[in-house]
């Protein structure tokens, strides 16, 4: 049976913090655990290939590894891990993605509770898989997450990780191709498509926060919704897919009745897109 955090170990973790800033979680690190087997630390190592069948294998080797290792093994893991995840994610390949939600899951199974620590440096990049253009792995993520955090308590966990989470987010809106890649060994066109792919999954991210977020945190959600470079890029973008993201992010927007609180800083945005059936979409009654 997968593990999954009780609604008042949640409740727990967010009282605990109600009184700091920031979460007291743990920083990513590039560093391997040098405590980890030989066999588990070169599998980490080749997570940061360029190839994608190398990638591929070692996520289905480190998959097995955490499975059959014990749950200190996979929190040993977890910091150099929550390191890789973000890049992962928006791996150009397929199947690296779905491998890495798949351990995704298999590591918030055998760390448990232990997995607190690093959990804001990988919800959002688990998040953000929800909305993957190929419906596979989007559906893993949503399997594993929900496995994890099942019925309330995924909100509950959201708003725990809220600051990182809308941190990560605001940065991704924000980034450039090259700012998510390698400009130096890929082409102009992979660096783009990576792009889309982060983009399309910043429209399903942010509108699940549109969702979940409670009266204090809609401020947060309001002014990433104003992002003047983000809404350019998502509603002149050629992929159908992302500008069909974006319609649903805007429905969910509606529903929340956050237009009047938006429209005025969106409008220039809009008019730069010169997307007549957006504006219509944030229109008022």
């Amino acid at each position: 049976m997968a593990f999954t955090f009780g609604a008042r170990y949640v409740q727990q973790l967010s009282a605990s913090q109600s009184d700091q800033s920031e979460p007291a979680d743990q920083a990513p690190t590039a560093t391997i655990p040098s405590e980890l087997p030989g066999e588990v630390s070169q599998h980490l190592q080749r997570l940061t290939k360029r190839d994608g069948t190398t990638k591929i294998k070692a996520l289905q080797a480190l998959g097995r590894c955490i499975a059959d290792g014990p749950p200190d093994q996979a929190v040993l893991i977890l910091p150099y891990w929550s390191f890789v995840v973000p890049r992962l994610v928006l791996d150009a390949n397929r199947s690296v993605r779905l491998e890495c939600v798949r351990v995704m899951g298999a590591m918030a199974g055998a760390a448990g509770r232990r997995l607190a620590p690093q959990l804001g440096n990988i919800m959002g990049p688990w998040l953000l898989s929800q909305s993957d253009e190929k419906l596979e792995v989007a559906r893993a993520a949503r399997e594993t997450l929900s496995a994890t955090f099942p019925g309330p308590k995924r909100d509950m966990a959201i708003q725990h990780c809220w600051r990182q989470v809308t941190r990560y987010l605001s940065r991704l809106m924000a980034a450039s191709p090259e700012a998510l890649g390698d400009a130096k060994t890929e082409t102009k066109e992979e660096l783009s498509d990576r792009q889309a792919q982060a983009l399309l999954g910043c429209c399903g991210l942010l509108a699940e926060l549109a969702g979940c977020a409670d009266a204090g945190a809609l401020p947060d959600v309001q002014r990433l919704l104003v992002s003047p470079v983000f809404l350019k890029a998502v509603m002149t973008h050629a992929s159908p897919a992302l500008r069909r993201a974006a319609y649903r992010l805007m429905a969910e927007v509606g529903r929340r009745k956050l237009l009047s609180e938006v429209r005025e800083g969106m409008h220039p945005s809009l008019s730069l897109c010169g997307g007549t059936s957006y504006a219509s979409v944030i229109a008022p009654a």
